[in-house]
């Protein structure tokens, strides 16, 4: 009751969430509107055309854009991702809507020896910006041989950028190593924008391996209390958070970094 805001119309588990322009936007309701917007002082929320059949929202604002950008995974693909905007001050809420950007759909992969290609999956990845353009740094890929499979965590880290591909050739689009690949690989993390760079921090390294002779595949999963910032050029070590968390928040606050909520276990204990 004290923020203001109406409660939410029913519960959400890692929502997408910004406050931008006086709006509070959430994505990951369930039904035909999967996003909705409110205000302080309003009795309800107001529905917001987005795309459907998404999950894994998560925001982030661009200056060059103008507005809050924001990332989707299609339910059970890692083929068919979305970037969409939205810009609040346009017009009242409830004649806006989210929109489609130039470079979505989308997927990022990795090709091995010419002859296979992973697929990422972004749903535990991390979207920041960083100086008007998105960041969308780790995720996990699924590798498959004749007789063996993989999958694991991954330091990738993409780019899309309002000016078009790196290279002049061609649109926005999601791009790897344009930003170098962070020096852990990880999932499940936070990320932010700040001072002139980019802060991400915790979450977990998973990997699953399946040998070709059968049995039960191995697994490992280390929770993350490692830090890292991206200064422009490179990744550099920060110092560790005090404890290992994933499925959080960073935030600033009085020149320092705050971490917000999250799981300490990997029993998902808050």
């Amino acid at each position: 009751d004290q923020s203001g805001f109406p409660d939410l119309p029913e519960p959400l588990t890692s929502p997408g969430v910004f406050f931008s322009f006086s709006f509070l936007f959430v994505c990951g309701f369930s039904g035909t509107y999967p996003c909705k917007a409110t205000q302080r002082g309003w009795e309800e929320w107001q529905d917001v055309v987005a795309i459907t059949g998404d999950s894994h929202f998560q925001m982030a604002i661009s200056s060059k854009v103008g507005g809050v950008m924001m990332t989707s995974k299609q339910i059970n693909s890692t083929l068919s991702n979305h970037i969409q905007h939205i810009h609040p001050t346009s017009s009242p809420v409830g004649r806006t809507s989210w929109m489609e950007m130039v470079g979505s759909p989308f997927n990022l992969s990795t090709t091995y020896q010419s002859f296979f290609t992973y697929h990422r999956d972004i749903s535990n990845s991390c979207l920041t910006s960083f100086q008007g353009d998105l960041i969308l740094t780790g995720g996990s890929e699924s590798e498959y041989c004749s007789r063996c499979s993989s999958s694991g965590s991954q330091p990738y880290v993409a780019k899309w950028s309002l000016e078009g591909r790196a290279d002049g050739m061609g649109p926005p689009e999601f791009e790897d190593g344009i930003v170098q690949n962070m020096n852990e690989a990880r999932e499940a993390h936070a990320c932010l924008e700040f001072e002139d760079g980019i802060v991400v921090s915790g979450g977990f390294h998973y990997r699953r391996a399946q040998g070709p002779n059968g049995g039960p595949p191995s697994e490992t999963v280390e929770l993350k209390n490692s830090a890292e910032f991206y200064n422009g050029v490179e990744w550099i070590q920060m110092q560790n958070m005090l404890m290992p968390r994933s499925s959080f928040q960073l935030q600033p606050m009085c020149g320092a970094v705050l971490a917000i909520g999250g799981e300490s276990l990997l029993n998902a204990e808050t």
